[in-house]
């Protein structure tokens, strides 16, 4: 009982942490299992788990490289997993509580399944290395940090997770799907392919949006489209009402899926301006709004059996 520092530890029985804070500066090998209930476990050094670990409300630093592969990582609360290095295998890991947070400078994020996911630290890139799912829980950017999604997936789902960008998020030709609430006021969301940013509930920002690639589909049923400047728009889905939430700006196409509605507000009249493609497979009401089309090639404009209250044919091309 008590806070210790040790050198190395070797498990091979059952070691209950409680609410103590035990640090090991040397390396940790897990072969049977530790518990770790309100308490900490510091691991300074290698930390190789062929065991299993348990974390209630508790904490597992990790601040060295972490191999799991053959091993048991099980959250039974709210308890913290934060990984400070090289991260081998988290072997078999629990999702349906805790959180997990890669804090080091640059690092790999392993493509697992997690209930609460932080891209911590206070700098650096963390990059998917395989694809992401949070799984009724939290996705968090820390400011100063970016998460490179890349070519690969990040779903946050269900309806009740939220995803949080208070850094940077670059998308090559990936994906990213939000199930539950997006906030990006202070982040920045960088495009560098054709990747997809999916968005099926409330928007409150998209921070600063990159808008010469990418595309940004909003999936709910009734949902707000948020004001700001898009490459691709299309509003998707297979129903509902999305109303506009400002002026917005298309520079490549937009599209509107059948059976949805895009209105731009009859108290408010926003605007829209494509550099592209319209096309209507569903229906547009225009209130008493404005569309501009200001490309700098041959516009295809597809209506349907909507029409336009204002129209600006401003085409360069």
């Amino acid at each position: 009982n008590g806070n210790r520092t040790i050198n190395d530890i070797y498990v091979e029985g059952i070691i209950d942490i409680g609410g103590d804070t035990l640090t090991v500066n040397g390396s940790s090998v897990v072969d049977d299992s530790i518990s770790i209930g309100t308490g900490v476990l510091v691991a300074n050094g290698v930390l190789d788990n062929n065991g299993s670990i348990s974390i209630a409300t508790g904490t597992l630093d990790a601040n060295s490289s972490f191999d799991g592969t053959n091993g048991t990582i099980t959250f039974t609360d709210d308890g913290n997993l934060t990984l400070a290095s090289t991260v081998t295998s988290l072997g078999t890991l629990s999702s349906n509580n805790g959180t997990v947070t890669y804090d080091g400078t640059d690092q790999s994020v392993l493509g697992y399944t997690y209930h609460n996911l932080v891209i911590g630290g206070p700098s650096g890139t963390k990059t998917l290395d395989g694809n992401v799912n949070v799984y009724n829980g939290d996705f968090t950017v820390n400011t100063g940090v970016t998460c490179n999604v890349g070519d690969k997936s990040l779903i946050v789902y269900y309806d009740n997770t939220s995803i949080e960008i208070n850094g940077t998020i670059t998308v090559s030709t990936g994906i990213i799907n939000a199930y539950g609430i997006f906030d990006a006021t202070t982040g920045v969301i960088i495009f560098t392919g054709d990747g997809h940013l999916y968005l099926r509930s409330t928007v409150t920002s998209l921070g600063t949006l990159s808008s010469d690639n990418g595309t940004v589909t909003y999936l709910g049923t009734d949902q707000d489209i948020f004001g700001d400047t898009y490459n691709n728009l299309i509003i998707g889905g297979s129903s509902g009402t999305k109303m506009l939430g400002g002026n917005v700006f298309v520079n490549s196409d937009l599209t509107v899926n059948v059976d949805v509605t895009l209105d731009v507000s009859s108290s408010n009249n926003y605007s829209i301006s494509v550099g592209g493609d319209w096309t209507d497979n569903g229906t547009f009401s225009a209130q008493e709004g404005t569309v501009t089309f200001n490309g700098t090639a041959n516009q295809v404009l597809t209506h349907g059996s909507s029409s336009f209250y204002n129209l600006t044919l401003n085409n360069t091309g």
